[in-house]
């Protein structure tokens, strides 16, 4: 009928009994976090305070696609990252600062960090919310958070040069819980 519908893949619903599931690998001395029934926003269960964990038999980042993570701040100023273009050295990550009260992209290199672009955001104490990554032209990226009600909290940009596609990546601390990676 003239319009176009987005396909969404679950990439990780974090449901499984088993966790990490199959493809993720934690990097090296971190761990993948603790599966819990508290950390579900749908769903069986979420994880809480995973280390850099990550997988690469998925890709992201083509023109328009978008990537995104539920997640929830514990209370004791943690953060959640949701990274693209992983590989086993690294990654880039939308952050939502639960601690700084910013909203971040950063880049990851062998699993550090260097700030590229940060703008102000406050979070409610328990409140779920939703990270959207979109992979624009020539490098741009576009990282949004959302209420539950789908209204967009704060917006920051950057342009990554020269960036591949790549799979996804995961880290939250400070009793911070993430839930339902999607692709669309």
């Amino acid at each position: 009928a003239g319009v176009c519908a987005t396909s969404t893949q679950v990439l990780e619903s974090f449901d499984a009994t088993t966790w990490p599931a199959a493809g993720w690998t934690a990097v090296s001395g971190g761990n993948a976090g603790t599966r819990s029934t508290t950390c579900s926003r749908d769903g069986a269960a979420g994880v809480q305070d995973p280390g850099w964990i990550y997988r690469t038999d998925v890709s992201v980042g083509a023109l328009g696609q978008r990537l995104s993570l539920w997640v929830r701040g514990g209370g004791t100023g943690g953060r959640a990252y949701l990274g693209f273009g992983a590989t086993a050295n690294g990654a880039w990550s939308l952050v939502a600062g639960f601690n700084t009260n910013e909203l971040l992209i950063q880049q990851n290199s062998a699993w550090g960090y260097t700030t590229l672009s940060t703008t102000p955001w406050t979070d409610a104490l328990g409140t779920w919310y939703r990270l959207e990554l979109t992979f624009g032209a020539s490098g741009a990226v576009t990282g949004r958070i959302y209420n539950t009600a789908n209204t967009v909290l704060a917006t920051v940009t950057a342009t990554i040069a020269g960036l591949p596609r790549g799979g996804v990546a995961l880290r939250a601390f400070g009793t911070t819980c993430v839930d339902t990676l999607e692709r669309r």
